[in-house]
This record gives C-alpha cells, structure tokens and sequence, in this order.
C-alpha cells in the first residue's frame, strides 16, 4: 500500500499540470496594469465562480444559477462589470471588492438605491436587487467572476512588447 502512494500522488500532480487552465478569477488589477478598455471586456467570455440558489421575491419559484454557467458583460464601469447570464437578461453587477487593492476580485454586488454597488458579501441581508427584481440568496452570496485566461492572454499579446537588445 505505501510503494502506491506516490504513484497516485505523481499521477495526481501529472494530471493537474498538464490540464488547461480555462478559467481565473477576473481582477481589477488586471484591468488597471493592461488598460483594458469596456470594448474588451465586452469581448471577454466570463463564467460564474459558484453555485448560486436565489428566491425571486415576492415569488415561490427557486431560481438555480451553476457555478461555471457563461455569461456576457453588457456594461462596464470603472469598477464594475454587468455580466448577462441569459438571453435577454438586464445583467447581473460584479463590483471590485476593493477597487484600488492589488489583485481584487469580482464579487457579486447588489444594486443599491441611490445607483451604486455594494459587493452582497458585505451586506447583513442576502437580498440581490437587480433593476426591479428583487432575489433572496439562498446561497452564492460570496460568488467570484471568472475570465477565460485565452481572453486575458489576448489583451496582454495586443500590447506592444519591447523586444529587447542583443550584444
């Protein structure tokens, strides 16, 4: 049984490396250090980064969003990204936790009344308000938005790279 064990761990670590990452969290630092315009964003495919079990209220009907589901960003913010998860939807806000600190994800955020965005993981109640809908989170409140790291690396290879000088 113990010669097996590192087989099985090689074989783990194998399989793990040679895997494509598709998808990473979508950071605010990114957008700052590569400039990375709404147009691009637009033009990025996001993913959500948990389940999420919502109750529309007033309603009876549970509303399940997978953890992966792909989605479309229709409008973009200096710290924000509206990402639209079905055909038709008005967009679902991520809002940068903190938007001046290195490497700070999206979290999901709550439409608030006077117009601004609060991430709901900040909040004391669970409800998501999305234009005139209102959703109780069952679970998901702390949901992440993830970016396919193919969108990411074609932001960065559309920058202009010194190519260096040779002796």
């Amino acid at each position: 049984m113990i010669r097996s064990i590192p087989i099985v761990v090689a074989i783990a670590l194998l399989s793990v490396s040679c895997s494509p990452k598709r998808v990473v969290f979508m950071h605010q630092s990114a957008r700052v250090n590569y400039l990375i315009t709404p147009e691009e964003i637009k033009d990025m495919q996001f993913y959500l980064g948990r389940d999420m079990l919502l109750n529309e209220v007033p309603g009876d009907g549970a509303l399940l969003v997978k953890q992966g589901t792909p989605g479309v960003a229709n409008a973009v913010g200096p710290d924000w990204i509206r990402v639209v998860f079905e055909e038709g939807g008005v967009g679902v806000p991520f809002v940068a936790i903190s938007p001046s600190g290195i490497g700070t994800p999206y979290a999901i955020a709550t439409e608030l009344p006077d117009g601004g965005l609060q991430p709901l993981r900040a909040r004391n109640d669970e409800n998501l308000q999305v234009g005139d809908r209102t959703f109780r989170v069952i679970y998901g409140s702390d949901a992440l938005l993830l970016v396919r790291r193919k969108d990411l690396e074609k932001v960065e290879d559309s920058r202009i790279s010194v190519k260096g000088v040779k002796q």
